[in-house]
Protein backbone atom coordinates (compact mmCIF):
# COMPACT_ATOMS: atom_id res chain seq x y z
CA UNK A 1 0.00 0.00 0.00
CA UNK A 2 1.24 3.68 -0.64
CA UNK A 3 3.07 5.31 2.21
CA UNK A 4 0.93 8.13 1.48
CA UNK A 5 -2.09 6.51 1.88
CA UNK A 6 -1.18 4.83 5.10
CA UNK A 7 -0.37 8.60 6.35
CA UNK A 8 -4.07 9.63 5.33
CA UNK A 9 -5.57 7.03 7.40
CA UNK A 10 -3.42 7.45 10.38
CA UNK A 11 -4.64 11.02 11.00
CA UNK A 12 -8.26 10.18 10.50
CA UNK A 13 -8.28 8.06 12.68
CA UNK A 14 -6.19 10.24 15.46
CA UNK A 15 -8.93 13.12 14.63
CA UNK A 16 -11.54 10.43 15.45
CA UNK A 17 -10.13 9.39 18.96
CA UNK A 18 -9.97 13.37 19.43
CA UNK A 19 -13.53 14.21 18.59
CA UNK A 20 -14.68 11.45 20.99
CA UNK A 21 -12.95 12.09 23.87
CA UNK A 22 -13.70 15.77 23.85
CA UNK A 23 -18.09 14.68 23.63
CA UNK A 24 -17.01 12.68 26.67
CA UNK A 25 -15.00 15.16 29.07
CA UNK A 26 -15.28 18.76 30.39
CA UNK A 27 -13.62 21.80 31.43
CA UNK A 28 -10.19 21.47 31.89
CA UNK A 29 -9.58 17.63 31.11
CA UNK A 30 -11.07 18.40 27.77
CA UNK A 31 -8.13 21.12 27.25
CA UNK A 32 -5.74 18.73 28.46
CA UNK A 33 -6.35 15.68 25.88
CA UNK A 34 -7.24 17.81 23.16
CA UNK A 35 -3.55 19.63 23.50
CA UNK A 36 -1.45 16.13 24.32
CA UNK A 37 -3.25 14.78 21.44
CA UNK A 38 -2.42 17.55 19.01
CA UNK A 39 1.49 16.73 20.02
CA UNK A 40 0.87 13.46 19.53
CA UNK A 41 -0.84 14.15 15.21
CA UNK A 42 1.52 17.06 15.27
CA UNK A 43 5.04 14.41 15.79
CA UNK A 44 3.15 11.47 13.49
CA UNK A 45 2.80 13.67 10.49
CA UNK A 46 6.25 14.83 10.77
CA UNK A 47 8.08 11.79 10.98
CA UNK A 48 5.89 10.66 7.88
CA UNK A 49 7.17 13.62 6.25
CA UNK A 50 10.76 13.21 7.19
CA UNK A 51 10.77 9.11 6.44
CA UNK A 52 9.39 10.13 2.80
CA UNK A 53 11.47 12.75 2.09
CA UNK A 54 15.14 10.64 3.30
CA UNK A 55 13.36 7.18 2.00
CA UNK A 56 12.13 8.50 -1.34
CA UNK A 57 10.24 4.93 -2.79
CA UNK A 58 13.03 3.60 -5.88
CA UNK A 59 12.27 3.33 -9.32
CA UNK A 60 14.96 1.16 -10.53
CA UNK A 61 14.04 -2.17 -11.02
CA UNK A 62 15.14 -5.22 -8.95
CA UNK A 63 16.87 -8.68 -10.02
CA UNK A 64 12.95 -10.48 -10.45
CA UNK A 65 11.96 -6.97 -12.74
CA UNK A 66 10.54 -8.53 -16.00
CA UNK A 67 12.38 -6.88 -18.70
CA UNK A 68 10.06 -4.26 -19.49
CA UNK A 69 7.94 -2.35 -16.28
CA UNK A 70 4.55 -0.44 -16.30
CA UNK A 71 4.28 3.07 -15.19
CA UNK A 72 1.07 4.54 -13.78
CA UNK A 73 -0.04 7.73 -12.31
CA UNK A 74 -3.32 8.78 -11.11
CA UNK A 75 -4.68 12.45 -12.37
CA UNK A 76 -7.38 14.15 -9.67
CA UNK A 77 -9.56 13.20 -11.15
CA UNK A 78 -10.14 10.00 -9.12
CA UNK A 79 -12.05 7.80 -12.66
CA UNK A 80 -9.36 8.26 -15.21
CA UNK A 81 -5.74 6.50 -14.96
CA UNK A 82 -3.01 5.46 -17.80
CA UNK A 83 -0.32 2.93 -17.98
CA UNK A 84 2.37 2.35 -20.53
CA UNK A 85 4.76 -0.45 -21.07
CA UNK A 86 9.14 -0.25 -22.15
CA UNK A 87 9.87 -2.92 -24.58
CA UNK A 88 13.51 -4.54 -24.91
CA UNK A 89 16.32 -3.27 -25.03
CA UNK A 90 18.27 -3.42 -28.45
CA UNK A 91 21.90 -4.36 -29.06
CA UNK A 92 24.67 -2.34 -28.52
CA UNK A 93 25.78 -0.47 -31.25
CA UNK A 94 28.34 2.68 -32.11
CA UNK A 95 25.63 4.19 -34.28
CA UNK A 96 24.24 7.31 -32.10
CA UNK A 97 20.65 6.88 -31.40
CA UNK A 98 18.13 10.33 -30.68
CA UNK A 99 16.20 9.74 -27.34
CA UNK A 100 12.32 11.59 -27.20
CA UNK A 101 9.17 10.59 -25.20
CA UNK A 102 8.89 6.82 -26.96
CA UNK A 103 12.22 6.25 -26.90
CA UNK A 104 14.70 6.07 -23.94
CA UNK A 105 18.74 5.44 -24.87
CA UNK A 106 21.07 4.18 -22.94
CA UNK A 107 25.05 4.90 -23.78
CA UNK A 108 28.34 3.30 -22.54
CA UNK A 109 32.57 4.27 -23.65
CA UNK A 110 33.57 0.95 -24.30
CA UNK A 111 37.17 -0.25 -24.62
CA UNK A 112 39.31 -2.33 -26.67
CA UNK A 113 43.38 -2.73 -26.31
CA UNK A 114 46.17 -3.96 -28.19
CA UNK A 115 48.47 -6.19 -26.44
CA UNK A 116 51.82 -8.74 -27.79
CA UNK A 117 51.01 -11.76 -27.37
CA UNK A 118 54.20 -13.98 -27.10
CA UNK A 119 54.49 -18.04 -27.30
CA UNK A 120 56.74 -21.22 -28.09
CA UNK A 121 56.27 -23.99 -30.21
CA UNK A 122 58.69 -26.91 -31.78
CA UNK A 123 57.38 -25.56 -35.27
CA UNK A 124 59.71 -23.33 -37.42
CA UNK A 125 57.14 -22.47 -39.39
CA UNK A 126 53.52 -21.31 -36.68
CA UNK A 127 51.14 -19.15 -39.35
CA UNK A 128 49.78 -15.92 -38.42
CA UNK A 129 52.81 -15.54 -35.80
CA UNK A 130 56.48 -13.41 -36.30
CA UNK A 131 59.65 -15.44 -35.46
CA UNK A 132 61.48 -13.35 -33.05
CA UNK A 133 64.32 -15.73 -32.12
CA UNK A 134 65.59 -19.64 -32.01
CA UNK A 135 66.88 -21.42 -28.80
CA UNK A 136 68.55 -24.23 -29.27
CA UNK A 137 68.75 -26.29 -25.71
CA UNK A 138 71.22 -29.07 -24.74
CA UNK A 139 70.82 -32.23 -23.50
CA UNK A 140 72.83 -34.88 -21.85
CA UNK A 141 72.51 -37.14 -24.27
CA UNK A 142 73.97 -37.84 -27.41
CA UNK A 143 72.42 -38.75 -30.97
CA UNK A 144 73.28 -41.59 -33.23
CA UNK A 145 76.99 -42.07 -34.87
CA UNK A 146 77.34 -41.06 -38.40
CA UNK A 147 78.79 -43.42 -40.57
CA UNK A 148 82.55 -43.98 -41.24
CA UNK A 149 83.91 -41.81 -44.14
CA UNK A 150 87.49 -40.85 -44.83
CA UNK A 151 85.58 -37.01 -45.32
CA UNK A 152 85.52 -36.53 -41.24
CA UNK A 153 89.19 -36.06 -40.18
CA UNK A 154 89.06 -32.54 -40.07
CA UNK A 155 86.47 -32.33 -37.32
CA UNK A 156 87.06 -31.33 -33.99
CA UNK A 157 85.65 -32.77 -30.83
CA UNK A 158 84.10 -30.09 -28.44
CA UNK A 159 81.65 -29.94 -25.57
CA UNK A 160 78.41 -30.70 -28.08
CA UNK A 161 80.44 -33.47 -30.58
CA UNK A 162 82.11 -36.46 -29.38
CA UNK A 163 84.65 -38.01 -31.92
CA UNK A 164 85.50 -41.64 -32.47
CA UNK A 165 88.48 -43.03 -32.65
CA UNK A 166 89.60 -43.42 -36.45
CA UNK A 167 90.57 -46.76 -38.37
CA UNK A 168 91.84 -48.42 -41.06
CA UNK A 169 90.13 -50.02 -43.72
CA UNK A 170 90.81 -52.25 -46.36
CA UNK A 171 89.61 -53.18 -50.16
CA UNK A 172 91.21 -55.77 -52.57
CA UNK A 173 91.30 -56.99 -56.17
CA UNK A 174 93.04 -59.73 -57.80
CA UNK A 175 95.44 -59.28 -60.73
CA UNK A 176 95.37 -60.99 -63.99
CA UNK A 177 98.29 -61.70 -66.34
CA UNK A 178 97.37 -61.92 -69.77
CA UNK A 179 99.05 -62.08 -73.37
CA UNK A 180 97.93 -59.21 -75.68
CA UNK A 181 98.61 -58.14 -79.00
CA UNK A 182 100.61 -54.72 -78.78
CA UNK A 183 99.46 -51.46 -80.82
CA UNK A 184 100.10 -51.44 -84.24
CA UNK A 185 103.82 -49.26 -84.85
CA UNK A 186 104.12 -46.56 -87.45
CA UNK A 187 104.61 -47.38 -90.97
CA UNK A 188 107.88 -47.62 -92.65
CA UNK A 189 108.95 -45.58 -95.64
CA UNK A 190 108.35 -46.99 -98.98
CA UNK A 191 111.01 -48.88 -100.22
CA UNK A 192 111.15 -50.65 -103.94
CA UNK A 193 111.50 -54.23 -102.07
CA UNK A 194 108.52 -56.39 -101.90
CA UNK A 195 107.80 -57.30 -97.80
CA UNK A 196 105.82 -60.15 -96.59
CA UNK A 197 103.25 -59.86 -94.47
CA UNK A 198 101.98 -62.35 -91.71
CA UNK A 199 100.16 -61.78 -88.33
CA UNK A 200 102.64 -59.28 -86.85
CA UNK A 201 103.19 -57.84 -90.14
CA UNK A 202 100.60 -55.33 -92.32
CA UNK A 203 101.99 -54.63 -95.68
CA UNK A 204 100.43 -51.55 -97.82
CA UNK A 205 101.52 -50.72 -101.33
CA UNK A 206 101.55 -48.48 -104.17
CA UNK A 207 102.16 -47.87 -107.80
CA UNK A 208 104.21 -44.92 -108.60
CA UNK A 209 105.65 -43.56 -112.44
CA UNK A 210 108.83 -42.53 -113.72
CA UNK A 211 109.58 -38.91 -114.80
CA UNK A 212 112.97 -37.45 -115.41
CA UNK A 213 114.87 -34.03 -115.92
CA UNK A 214 118.73 -33.03 -115.79
CA UNK A 215 119.81 -30.04 -113.86
CA UNK A 216 122.39 -27.20 -114.62
CA UNK A 217 125.07 -27.44 -112.13
CA UNK A 218 125.29 -23.55 -112.55
CA UNK A 219 122.23 -22.41 -112.16
CA UNK A 220 119.85 -25.59 -111.05
CA UNK A 221 117.54 -25.27 -113.97
CA UNK A 222 115.42 -28.44 -115.28
CA UNK A 223 116.10 -29.12 -119.08
CA UNK A 224 115.35 -31.76 -121.54
CA UNK A 225 118.80 -33.68 -122.22
CA UNK A 226 122.61 -33.43 -121.32
CA UNK A 227 125.85 -32.18 -123.13
CA UNK A 228 124.03 -28.98 -124.01
CA UNK A 229 124.73 -25.61 -122.81
CA UNK A 230 121.90 -24.34 -120.39
CA UNK A 231 119.61 -22.38 -123.07
CA UNK A 232 118.51 -19.08 -122.44
CA UNK A 233 115.43 -19.46 -124.46
CA UNK A 234 114.50 -22.29 -122.35
CA UNK A 235 115.70 -19.64 -118.95
CA UNK A 236 118.64 -20.94 -118.29
CA UNK A 237 121.62 -19.16 -117.54
CA UNK A 238 123.84 -20.03 -120.89
CA UNK A 239 126.84 -20.49 -118.82
CA UNK A 240 127.03 -23.80 -117.89
CA UNK A 241 127.29 -27.57 -119.97
CA UNK A 242 124.74 -29.93 -118.88
CA UNK A 243 126.55 -33.02 -117.53
CA UNK A 244 124.97 -36.90 -118.05
CA UNK A 245 125.40 -37.34 -114.85
CA UNK A 246 122.89 -34.67 -113.82
CA UNK A 247 120.21 -36.87 -114.94
CA UNK A 248 117.54 -37.04 -111.99
CA UNK A 249 113.98 -39.47 -111.79
CA UNK A 250 111.04 -38.01 -109.95
CA UNK A 251 108.92 -41.51 -109.05
CA UNK A 252 105.64 -39.75 -108.43
CA UNK A 253 101.84 -41.50 -107.84
CA UNK A 254 100.50 -39.11 -110.44
CA UNK A 255 99.88 -41.15 -113.50
CA UNK A 256 101.08 -40.60 -116.42
CA UNK A 257 97.65 -40.28 -118.13
CA UNK A 258 96.87 -37.42 -115.49
CA UNK A 259 100.10 -35.53 -116.23
CA UNK A 260 98.72 -32.74 -118.16
CA UNK A 261 101.90 -32.74 -120.61
CA UNK A 262 103.10 -29.58 -122.81
CA UNK A 263 105.29 -29.10 -125.71
CA UNK A 264 108.95 -27.67 -124.48
CA UNK A 265 109.75 -24.84 -126.60
CA UNK A 266 109.10 -26.51 -129.96
CA UNK A 267 111.43 -28.97 -129.27
CA UNK A 268 109.40 -32.10 -129.75
CA UNK A 269 110.08 -32.71 -125.73
CA UNK A 270 106.97 -32.59 -123.36
CA UNK A 271 106.77 -31.39 -119.93
CA UNK A 272 105.11 -31.14 -116.62
CA UNK A 273 104.94 -29.76 -113.03
CA UNK A 274 104.33 -32.51 -111.20
CA UNK A 275 104.49 -32.71 -106.72
CA UNK A 276 105.86 -28.73 -107.34
CA UNK A 277 109.06 -30.05 -109.76
CA UNK A 278 109.35 -29.46 -113.72
CA UNK A 279 110.00 -32.59 -115.14
CA UNK A 280 109.99 -34.68 -118.58
CA UNK A 281 108.19 -37.17 -120.16
CA UNK A 282 109.26 -40.55 -119.72
CA UNK A 283 110.89 -41.49 -123.23
CA UNK A 284 113.04 -44.74 -123.72
CA UNK A 285 115.51 -42.77 -125.95
CA UNK A 286 116.52 -41.02 -122.78
CA UNK A 287 115.91 -42.91 -119.65
CA UNK A 288 116.62 -46.56 -119.34
CA UNK A 289 114.01 -48.97 -116.97
CA UNK A 290 110.78 -49.21 -116.27
CA UNK A 291 108.37 -45.92 -116.10
CA UNK A 292 106.33 -47.78 -113.77
CA UNK A 293 107.25 -50.00 -110.73
CA UNK A 294 105.38 -50.65 -107.11
CA UNK A 295 106.88 -50.06 -103.98
CA UNK A 296 106.32 -51.15 -100.37
CA UNK A 297 105.86 -50.15 -96.47
CA UNK A 298 105.05 -51.99 -93.23
CA UNK A 299 104.16 -51.39 -89.83
CA UNK A 300 104.37 -54.27 -87.26
CA UNK A 301 103.17 -55.28 -83.73
CA UNK A 302 104.01 -58.10 -80.89
CA UNK A 303 102.80 -60.15 -78.10
CA UNK A 304 103.17 -58.06 -74.89
CA UNK A 305 102.23 -59.43 -71.18
CA UNK A 306 99.21 -57.35 -69.33
CA UNK A 307 98.14 -56.92 -66.17
CA UNK A 308 94.69 -56.62 -65.43
CA UNK A 309 92.79 -55.72 -62.21
CA UNK A 310 89.54 -57.35 -61.30
CA UNK A 311 86.86 -55.47 -59.50
CA UNK A 312 87.66 -53.82 -55.99
CA UNK A 313 85.54 -55.08 -53.00
CA UNK A 314 83.83 -52.93 -50.68
CA UNK A 315 86.02 -51.12 -47.75
CA UNK A 316 85.74 -53.48 -45.10
CA UNK A 317 87.78 -53.51 -41.07
CA UNK A 318 89.27 -56.57 -42.60
CA UNK A 319 93.42 -56.64 -43.22
CA UNK A 320 94.22 -57.93 -46.35
CA UNK A 321 98.14 -58.03 -48.02
CA UNK A 322 99.20 -57.18 -51.38
CA UNK A 323 100.68 -60.23 -53.17
CA UNK A 324 101.15 -61.62 -56.90
CA UNK A 325 97.79 -62.32 -57.51
CA UNK A 326 95.76 -59.57 -54.74
CA UNK A 327 96.19 -55.54 -54.71
CA UNK A 328 95.41 -53.48 -51.96
CA UNK A 329 94.56 -49.89 -51.14
CA UNK A 330 93.45 -48.37 -47.64
CA UNK A 331 91.57 -45.38 -46.23
CA UNK A 332 91.58 -43.97 -42.64
CA UNK A 333 87.84 -43.50 -41.73
CA UNK A 334 86.64 -41.04 -38.89
CA UNK A 335 82.69 -40.98 -37.48
CA UNK A 336 81.24 -38.37 -34.92
CA UNK A 337 77.88 -38.03 -32.78
CA UNK A 338 76.36 -34.55 -31.91
CA UNK A 339 75.09 -33.41 -28.30
CA UNK A 340 70.95 -34.41 -29.02
CA UNK A 341 69.43 -30.76 -28.54
CA UNK A 342 65.65 -29.32 -28.49
CA UNK A 343 65.54 -26.18 -30.70
CA UNK A 344 62.68 -23.64 -29.39
CA UNK A 345 61.07 -21.13 -31.08
CA UNK A 346 60.02 -17.60 -30.06
CA UNK A 347 56.89 -16.07 -31.79
CA UNK A 348 55.34 -13.10 -31.03
CA UNK A 349 52.10 -11.33 -32.63
CA UNK A 350 49.69 -8.11 -31.91
CA UNK A 351 46.15 -8.61 -31.31
CA UNK A 352 42.80 -6.32 -30.21
CA UNK A 353 40.86 -7.20 -27.11
CA UNK A 354 37.19 -7.86 -28.04
CA UNK A 355 35.43 -4.02 -27.02
CA UNK A 356 33.92 -3.96 -23.79
CA UNK A 357 32.63 -1.79 -21.17
CA UNK A 358 35.63 -2.31 -18.68
CA UNK A 359 38.54 0.10 -18.45
CA UNK A 360 41.45 -2.17 -17.56
CA UNK A 361 45.24 -1.38 -17.16
CA UNK A 362 47.83 -4.00 -17.81
CA UNK A 363 51.87 -3.66 -18.82
CA UNK A 364 51.42 -5.73 -22.49
CA UNK A 365 48.81 -3.40 -23.75
CA UNK A 366 50.45 -0.89 -26.18
CA UNK A 367 47.54 1.02 -27.50
CA UNK A 368 44.25 1.61 -25.86
CA UNK A 369 40.80 2.79 -28.32
CA UNK A 370 37.58 4.05 -26.59
CA UNK A 371 34.21 4.27 -28.80
CA UNK A 372 30.56 5.61 -27.58
CA UNK A 373 28.30 2.07 -27.71
CA UNK A 374 24.27 3.18 -27.74
CA UNK A 375 21.42 1.05 -26.92
CA UNK A 376 17.83 2.08 -26.67
CA UNK A 377 14.24 0.57 -25.87
CA UNK A 378 10.72 1.97 -27.47
CA UNK A 379 7.89 2.24 -25.56
CA UNK A 380 5.01 -0.02 -26.70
Amino acid sequence: MNWMVVAVLVVCIIFGCIIAVIQASSGKVKKAILSFLLSVISGTIAGLLVHATVNPPSTEPTQSEPPYSTISWTTTYPSQSQSYVWGPWSPWSTDKVEESETREVSEETWHRYKYIDITTSLEPNLPEWTLEKTEVVPSDQYGPWSDWSPDYGNIQEDDNTDVDEPKTQYSYCEVYRVAIDSDWSQYSNWQDGQIDEDYYTDVDQRTVYAYYYFQCPNCGAHMHGWSITCPTWAGGCGKATIPEASWHVLWSTTPHNDANFRDWHGTGYRYAYIDGELVFEWSDGMNSGEATKTQYRCRTRSKETETVEGEWSAWSDTPYYESDSIKVKTQVVYRYRLRSSTIIYHYSRESWTEWNNIEQKDDRYIEHEEKTFYRYRDRQ
